[in-house]
């Protein structure tokens, strides 16, 4: 909401409650709610990480995480993407961290490190961003770690990665 409040709905469009839903959650700049984890980068910069995938219970239908995202003491988030599997935040020293769901966090590629991203989203697949300076998109393909990162190869320009659905330019 405006007040920055968080208000979620079940795929029913009825509002999610209870204890789904921490009570002293915050002011919440982005969200990100999954059918078995939920994500909220507070206005603070705190990164809040819910929901019956960190319970420590792993059943089928529950899958859990193999780290509970969190960030470095003394950090602060500025950004955040997510998909139902993977989660990534980019903290004001311009560091980006990222996790998935059976693999903890993951080992960034340079290519995305320092002040040489200015934007960045998550798909099921992909990690992509926007070179400061310009450019054709970066990307990285999370589940086949072992491959280096490289230009996406699209040919609309990278003005479309902010603008678009990520969905249209694959």
């Amino acid at each position: 909401t405006e007040a920055g409040e968080l208000i979620a709905f079940n795929g029913k469009s009825e509002p999610i409650s209870g204890g789904d839903m921490p009570s002293d959650l915050g002011p919440v700049r982005e969200a990100y709610i999954a059918p078995y984890h939920r994500a909220a980068l507070l206005e603070d910069g705190t990164l809040r990480v819910w929901g019956r995938g960190y319970d420590g219970v792993s059943e089928k239908g529950n899958p859990e995480w193999k780290a509970k995202p969190a960030l470095p003491d003394g950090s602060t988030a500025v950004a955040m993407s997510s998909t139902d599997i993977t989660l990534a935040v980019r903290l004001d020293d311009w560091q980006l961290l990222a996790w998935r769901m059976a693999h903890g966090e993951l080992e960034v590629p340079e290519e995305f490190a320092a002040d040489q991203i200015e934007s960045f989203v998550l798909n099921l697949d992909y990690l992509l961003a926007v070179p400061t300076g310009g450019g054709r998109a970066i990307a990285w393909h999370y589940r086949q770690p072992d491959k280096p990162a490289g230009q996406f190869p699209i040919e609309e320009p990278v003005r479309a990665l902010r603008d678009a659905s990520l969905d249209t330019l694959l």
